[in-house]
């Protein structure tokens, strides 16, 4: 089971591009089930490659949703699915909030990670043989985050948001799959090709980068 938000959410369920509740969303056509993403790819290449094991999928993604909104739907949305991996991608929009809020204060990190370690410790008392998966959040300089010169503030908080995700991961023995750095190096790996063709606007993906996520994904998480 994927959560997290409109980077995991890809339109599953035929939602429109609305970020509908899971249960108002259509959950019988096969043909957009599982929206369009990393997600989406992820669950094709083990259902495709491995069809003996007979794997389910959900995604579970909302677009917009912060910490505190995939906390608040945590019961419906994953406790009840009782899924034997959690996968959890989260932060940009917390990063965005607050960017947007226009506060002199700094983001409080230590209360995000209060938060997101009292999630872990809830799905380890109510669900204690699921495997857990956290995926560090990222933004990329291109497209508006480009234009609009916010690069660097998202970038520096999202980067608090990761260290505190590698954090709990070590601590709590959990999977990180480190899409932070995944999309910091693209430069560098490819040093011709520009940022807009990985991410169209600097926080949601292009299909090359969904592309790359899920082939991160699967490679360190395997199943």
């Amino acid at each position: 089971m994927f959560i997290g938000d409109s980077l995991t959410d890809g339109g599953w369920g035929a939602s429109g591009g609305k970020a509908l509740p899971s249960e108002q969303r259509n959950h019988w056509d096969w043909n957009h089930l599982l929206g369009h993403g990393y997600m989406y790819l992820c669950a094709a290449h083990y259902m495709g490659h491995e069809p003996q094991k007979e794997l389910q999928f959900f995604n579970r993604g909302n677009g917009g949703d912060k910490l505190q909104d995939i906390i608040d739907r945590w019961q419906k949305d994953c406790i009840d699915i009782h899924p034997d991996v959690v996968s959890i991608l989260i932060g940009v929009n917390d990063a965005g909030a607050w960017e947007r809020s226009g506060t002199d204060e700094k983001f409080d990190i230590k209360d995000w990670e209060k938060r997101y370690e009292a999630l872990i410790a809830t799905t380890r008392q109510l669900l204690p043989g699921t495997r857990i998966v956290l995926c560090t959040p990222f933004v990329v300089n291109s497209g508006n985050m480009e234009k609009n010169s916010t690069y660097a503030l998202y970038n520096e908080t999202c980067q608090q948001m990761s260290k505190v995700v590698r954090k709990l991961c070590k601590k709590h023995h959990l999977v990180c799959v480190e899409f932070d750095k995944l999309f910091e190096n693209l430069a560098t790996d490819y040093p011709t090709i520009p940022l807009i063709h990985w991410s169209w606007d600097g926080i949601h993906p292009t299909p090359a980068g969904h592309q790359l996520m899920a082939d991160l994904w699967i490679k360190t998480v395997g199943l």
